[in-house]
């Protein structure tokens, strides 16, 4: 049985967003049930691997977001997506000294979100288990440096496209991190 996690963008006003995600299980070595120890489901979910677009590859992800190609002088727009260890090449001189969650020194995912309802930021295909208990985990943080900005994303947890959780939204405060996580059974047999 396969079923579809994703992050999916609600409502997501004009700003600045960046992802680290961990899904299924935590950062810890803890397993996401004890009656059945996996491995992290979710592939590439801290973003080391990069983006591609090859939907064999295992570290493939979905994403209504255009990928950004950085510039000189080139900001991005709503709507594109970049995967960096340094912010400022996603809009130099406005975004520089954002860094991931862990270290400060891995690579991060960043969204320039739009006004459109119900993009899909983040979206993979993962296997699972009947009658389990899967977590869901993502990191957020606002990229723009600005706290009278304003605007903050509105972001919700789906299982093929259903919404699970309540919708969460990132600190309007600059790099300032915040983990959502939401619990999903899956039926038994």
């Amino acid at each position: 049985m396969k079923k579809t996690f994703s992050k999916t963008t609600l409502y997501p006003l004009r700003y600045i967003l960046f992802l680290f995600l961990s899904a299924i299980t935590t950062i810890e070595t803890k397993s996401q049930c004890p009656e059945v120890p996996v491995a992290e489901a979710v592939k590439n979910g801290n973003f080391e691997a990069g983006y591609t677009s090859d939907l064999n590859n295992p570290n493939y992800f979905y994403t209504d977001y255009t990928r950004f190609t950085p510039a000189q002088n080139k900001y991005s727009s709503p709507g594109e997506f970049f995967m960096s260890k340094v912010s400022a090449p996603f809009n130099p001189g406005s975004f520089d000294g954002a860094v991931d969650h862990t270290t400060g020194a891995g690579t991060f995912y960043m969204v320039d979100g739009d006004q459109t309802a119900n993009r899909i930021v983040w979206r993979q295909v993962v296997k699972v288990q009947p009658n389990q208990t899967y977590y869901f985990s993502a990191w957020v943080s606002t990229l723009y440096k600005s706290e009278n900005f304003g605007t903050v994303a509105q972001l919700q947890f789906a299982i093929n496209g259903t919404p699970i959780g309540p919708i969460f939204s990132p600190s309007l405060a600059f790099n300032v991190w915040r983990q959502f996580y939401q619990t999903y059974k899956t039926n038994p047999v």
